[in-house]
């Protein structure tokens, strides 16, 4: 801000000696006044005598702007824009249609919440069981019926709004199929999640590999900027489309239902190809199936962290290349809540913290 003077020359001050200049740096207003832009008192400063001296220049210590534009974000931090998708933690729900919010009752569900309140929490992973059922497409769990069944025009549904209202994140299905391929695409391109010949659309989320297993895998990033937001993997070893991917062929799974919480390998290959996604295991059933109360045990910050950084160690049999886990898989994903660093569910916080910068 310019530094106003009073308008008197030296000369007007030794005749008459009627103004005082303000002093150096002030204003000749009150000690308070700001000139505020657009504001009345913005006026511009009266006209300098030929014989006052120059503005004072502008102090070089002035704070730098505080409103700069954070930096965006993929699945919830910054940094995670530039690891590579397998590099990237995530929670991902077991049977994740198999919920009590959808009535599935037997067996007992795994889930509590709607597909879109996982999204909401911080799931990134669904596993989902695909289904023929009475001449439509369902997620069901064993066997559709009154017991537990979600048409997948409805689940896909949810899905495609919330991928749109959230364009910065990065969704994974891993599928138990009992449909075919073609099938699948079309249950995906009904919702608006693929295009119709299942290529690679900016229009559309679906991811499409650039090769085969061991292809690199893009960056968080990247996948945002060009809107291949949904990766589709299945247990389906008859796919050929590079939007449909072969999971044990992309990698490899700690046994399932194991309630040791073990590192050996379960299905897929550990060394099978040099860039693998690996899925960790945490759950284990009750005799009925899902049970929360099993869960809330299993499911501690703690037992998760534990057990992903263990199986982490390089082992030339179970992980040679020494990836941490890409997906951590769980049921009751919303309990415990009391064990992280903050208030949401466990899981959440343990996939933030294994991706979180280790200290200096």
């Amino acid at each position: 801000m310019q530094t106003r003077r009073t308008p008197c020359s030296l000369l007007v001050l030794a005749l008459i000696g009627g103004c005082e200049a303000a002093p150096a740096g002030t204003s000749a207003g009150p000690a308070d006044a700001r000139v505020v832009p657009g504001d009345a008192t913005d006026a511009p400063d009266a006209a300098l005598p030929t014989d006052a001296a120059p503005d004072a220049a502008p102090p070089t210590d002035a704070a730098p702007p505080t409103d700069a534009a954070p930096p965006p974000t993929c699945n919830g931090t910054a940094e995670r824009c530039a690891r590579p998708y397998n590099e990237v933690a995530q929670a991902c729900t077991h049977n994740a249609m198999s919920s009590k919010a959808y009535r599935f009752i037997i067996p007992t569900p795994n889930q509590m919440h709607t597909l879109t309140e996982q999204l909401d929490a911080g799931v990134r992973c669904l596993m989902l069981d695909t289904y023929a059922f009475e001449g439509e497409l369902y997620f069901c769990h064993g066997l559709c019926g009154n017991w537990g069944k979600l048409r997948m025009a409805d689940g896909l549904a949810e899905i495609s709004a919330w991928l749109a209202a959230h364009p910065r994140e990065v969704v994974t299905f891993i599928l138990e199929a009992y449909i075919t391929e073609a099938e699948t695409l079309s249950a995906l391109a009904a919702a608006g999640l693929a295009a119709p010949d299942g290529g690679p659309d900016p229009r559309f989320p679906l991811f499409s590999a650039a090769g085969p297993p061991g292809t690199p895998w893009p960056t968080l990033g990247e996948m945002v900027d060009t809107n291949q937001r949904l990766v589709v993997f299945t247990d389906d070893a008859a796919t050929t489309a590079p939007w449909h991917l072969h999971w044990p062929s992309w990698g490899w799974e700690t046994p399932y239902n194991d309630p040791t919480f073990t590192c050996a390998h379960g299905r897929g290959d550990p060394g099978g190809n040099p860039h693998p996604i690996f899925i960790l295991n945490h759950y284990s059933l009750g005799p009925g199936g899902g049970d929360e109360r099993i869960s809330s045990m299993n499911n501690t910050f703690d037992s998760v962290t534990e057990h992903a950084r263990r199986c982490t160690g390089v082992t030339p049999e179970d992980n040679p290349l020494g990836l941490a886990p890409t997906f951590l898989n769980v049921d009751h994903f919303h309990v415990p809540t009391e064990g992280g660093p903050t208030e949401q569910p466990d899981v959440i916080d343990a996939a933030f913290s294994l991706d979180a910068p280790a200290d200096p």
